[in-house]
């Protein structure tokens, strides 16, 4: 009876274009998905000036034999914002200065701080973006 056989012989240079290039359909598909995820983070992130909005950026790097995706924000209170904060103080060199909520300015040389509660708008946006496919 007569057999037949196949031989698969990989292509090194094929297969890491495919997987580290972003140019390759596997740098391509995540260079559309950290691109929503930023979108999702933009939008789910909090609004005062736009400084923390605007910092926002996404990336597809080769790493190894793959890639890396990213999407960061680069303000510098972003992790602050992201993470939270615990009550802490808040001391002044040599003072500190900023309107009451009653519209008064005042000086003081500290500030009990009550923290702040996390939003974790870059986690969210991962969350919902990947868990949606």
């Amino acid at each position: 009876m007569p057999t037949f056989a196949a031989t698969f012989v990989p292509n090194p240079a094929g297969i890491k274009h495919l997987l580290a290039s972003p140019g390759g359909a596997v740098g391509r598909w995540l260079q559309i998905l950290v691109r929503e995820v930023e979108a999702v983070a933009k939008s789910n992130a909090p609004f005062v000036t736009g400084e923390l909005r605007n910092s926002i950026v996404s990336s597809v790097i080769p790493a190894g034999v793959g890639l890396v995706g990213s999407v960061t924000a680069t303000a510098s209170y972003a992790i602050y914002v992201h993470q939270g904060t615990r009550p802490h103080e808040i001391h002044g060199n040599p003072i500190l200065r900023f309107p009451a909520r009653s519209g008064m300015i005042v000086f003081t040389p500290k500030v009990d701080h009550p923290g702040t509660k996390a939003n974790p708008f870059l986690t969210d946006a991962l969350v919902l973006v990947v868990g949606s496919r």
